[in-house]
């Protein structure tokens, strides 16, 4: 009989490979790069991106940061950081969700363009 190791694969030599656990740094960086076409179904091309899709878009990465029910209800002119109480970290976290939806580059210097939703899906369909 063949030695194994914990995947199955036969053992060689005096070792035996065990696997590799990711690290959370990774597990969430691989979080973040399905999120778009896993979590919400969103993955478009920029070259058709619609007013419609961008604000489907934008409200989707908004999610988790509020109820479904409130992001709904938000009017595309309130302000997200204050309406949505959005830290530093969480904005990031929302430009990275848009960002990977709508293929559209989103620099440091954008980052005051996506004050609400009308204007995040005015600053997306222009990008693309």
């Amino acid at each position: 009989m063949t030695e194994t190791t914990a995947s199955g694969a036969p053992a060689t030599g005096s070792f035996c490979w065990a696997p590799i656990e990711k690290s959370a740094f990774e597990r969430a960086n691989a979080n973040l790069a399905d999120y778009a076409q896993t979590c919400h179904g969103f993955s478009w091309d920029a070259d058709t991106l619609s007013r419609a899709d961008a604000e489907s878009a934008v409200r989707s990465a908004l999610r988790g940061f509020a109820p479904d029910a409130d992001l709904a209800d938000l009017s595309t002119d309130e302000p997200l950081r204050v309406t949505l109480d959005l830290d530093s970290l969480d904005f990031l976290t929302f430009v990275e969700r848009l960002t990977r939806a709508t293929g559209v580059r989103i620099d440091e210097a954008d980052y005051p363009t996506l004050a609400t939703i009308s204007t995040c899906v005015d600053f997306v369909t222009a990008a693309s």
